[in-house]
């Protein structure tokens, strides 16, 4: 697995990750998960990401002032300074000269950005050329993505959205009943031009200005997991290594959201390297329960830890397929990092265990559901 560390870079004063199967950031907003996030796509990737900029008519003289601010968006450049460092598994690693001498064409880090909703232009998504300069890299590659790839589906497909050789059979059921509410993604024409559309029971269509805020967070998520899972016999993109989600929660109700992780434990099941950032207490309750299954699998019947992991997701089904994908998500190995803040700069904590009296309390998040409880536990208690 890979290691980074990380000093005087933004907020962040130390962070150091050792990588798991999947790999959780959690701690509050502007600590520098989007930050280290990218950097770690950049390092991933430089070399494509150098010749999709110049492909797209962006050029630069300068790495830090101009190259910075052209991939991690406009200002972001003075995150890096004289002390900054990072030290890439186990060695030192010269980010300007990486960047000079990177070769590569083809990416192996794909990045789903927490903006993704911004891609949706009056139902489509917008082309790379359709942002502004000062966007972020990730956000414009993954909006042209989306873009490319909904061009083919529709070329070949009405429907987009249930496709029988899209997703497990279990996955798409329960995507459509709890996000879409039985309704489907439709490809439409109107006016001359390409819009999705959500098409209901009584021939009720609705354009995307009418989709609940869930829904419309979740299309691009959804179109970005279509992308990484092809289907047929080809498990995933030949040149992606690792993926990377940011906020898979927004805009989701706490089933949604546990629908949502089914999808991304089945890119681990894929092959991929997941890191997700989250400000979901639902995903961490998520992970300490599948780390307790983990912890005692070897000392309960054959297939009833696997089976309690799909309970987690109300799936009671014991396929011979869906068992064997519960078998191997338990097998993989996963961190969580904590990204605290409490002190000058930003310090990274392994808070894997996710320790219920771990004083961080799971990185904040689940720290005012314990501060409610001890006032409603007061009220009984003072009478």
């Amino acid at each position: 697995m890979e290691t980074l560390q990380v000093k005087n870079i933004g907020p962040i004063d130390n962070a150091n990750i050792d990588f798991g199967d999947l790999t959780i950031f959690v701690g509050p907003q502007a600590t520098g998960k989007s930050l280290l996030l990218q950097l770690i796509d950049l390092i991933h990737s430089s070399g494509y990401i150098k010749k999709d900029l110049e492909i797209w008519g962006y050029g630069w003289k300068d790495i830090k002032k101009e190259f910075y601010s052209l991939y991690f968006g406009g200002g972001m450049q003075n995150a890096f300074g004289e002390k900054s460092e990072v030290i890439f598994n186990d060695k030192p690693y010269n980010l300007e000269q990486e960047i000079k001498k990177s070769r590569e064409r083809k990416f192996s880090h794909f990045y789903i950005p927490a903006q993704r909703v911004m891609i949706m232009d009056q139902g489509w998504a917008r082309p790379f050329s359709g942002f502004d300069h000062s966007y972020p890299h990730v956000l414009k590659q993954f909006s042209e993505i989306i873009r490319l790839e909904l061009d083919n589906w529709s070329a070949r497909n009405k429907i987009l959205f249930p496709q029988q050789n899209k997703l497990r059979k279990e996955l798409r059921g329960i995507i459509q009943k709890n996000i879409f509410r039985q309704g489907e993604i439709i490809f439409k024409t109107v006016s001359g031009r390409k819009q999705l559309v959500m098409s209901l029971k009584d021939n009720i269509e609705l354009s995307v200005g009418g989709w609940s805020a869930g829904q419309k967070e979740f299309a691009p998520l959804l179109f970005g997991l279509y992308w990484a899972l092809p289907s047929g016999k080809v498990q995933r993109r030949d040149h992606v290594k690792y993926i990377t989600i940011e906020e898979p929660e927004m805009g989701l109700h706490p089933s949604a959201i546990l629908d949502v992780m089914l999808l991304i434990f089945e890119l681990l099941l894929r092959g991929y390297k997941i890191t997700i950032s989250t400000h979901s207490n639902t995903i961490l309750e998520l992970m300490w329960g599948i780390s307790e299954i983990k912890k005692n699998k070897n000392s309960i019947k054959k297939n009833e830890a696997e089976e309690k992991f799909l309970n987690l997701f109300s799936i009671n089904s014991k396929n011979k397929d869906i068992i064997n994908f519960a078998k191997e998500i338990l097998s993989k190995t996963y961190k969580i990092y904590y990204f605290d803040n409490e002190n000058l700069g930003v310090q990274t904590k392994d808070i894997t265990s996710l320790d219920l009296e771990e004083k961080s309390n799971w990185g904040g998040i689940a720290e005012f559901s314990g501060k409610v409880a001890d006032i409603v536990g007061s009220i009984y208690g003072d009478k």
